[in-house]
């Protein structure tokens, strides 16, 4: 029997004796009551190292328990840190991409402004070019028509061609 049992049984003992009369005294065997004590502190000794080895489980599992405890934690602080690294170079790649579209952009503002500028003077040149192309095809016209203009435009070439000397 465990030593909670015979505690049982001490106590019942101490119930069921019988009182002596005009007192709260009760009777009971002395030599019971000693051989039950003398049992319990016998059987004391292999309960505490039973209760020894109870606790000693117990503080084992506990300690795996705070070190996975403590494990895990580490783990999600690391995930953690790693999550926002990749955040923060996220957040950089994106700040660099709005930068160079920003970029892009200007320089391709500069280039169409550029391109339509060309164009404008392109067309001045290509209008200016029909006027002196026109201007020649009726300078001609005028010139095979008039007889003794000939000689005289050719004349004017020539001085064009050839610096003349100075007056």
């Amino acid at each position: 029997m465990d030593l909670a049992g015979r505690l049982a049984q001490l106590e019942q003992i101490v119930r069921d004796a019988k009182s002596m009369p005009l007192s709260s005294s009760v009777l009971i065997s002395r030599d019971e009551v000693l051989e039950m004590l003398h049992e319990m502190q016998e059987s004391l000794p292999e309960e505490i190292k039973q209760a020894r080895w109870v606790v000693k489980d117990r503080e084992e599992l506990l300690a795996k328990a705070r070190a996975e405890g403590d494990r895990i934690i580490e783990q999600a602080h690391e995930d953690q840190r790693r999550m926002s690294m990749k955040d923060a170079v996220a957040k950089r790649a994106q700040e660099e991409s709005a930068r160079m579209l920003q970029e892009a952009e200007v320089i391709a503002s500069r280039v169409v402004d550029s391109a339509c500028r060309s164009r404008a003077e392109t067309r001045r040149d290509d209008g200016r070019e029909a006027r002196a192309r026109s201007l020649e095809r009726r300078t001609r016209t005028l010139v095979e028509r008039t007889p003794g203009s000939r000689a005289a435009v050719r004349c004017h070439s020539t001085s064009t061609s050839s610096p003349s000397p100075p007056r």
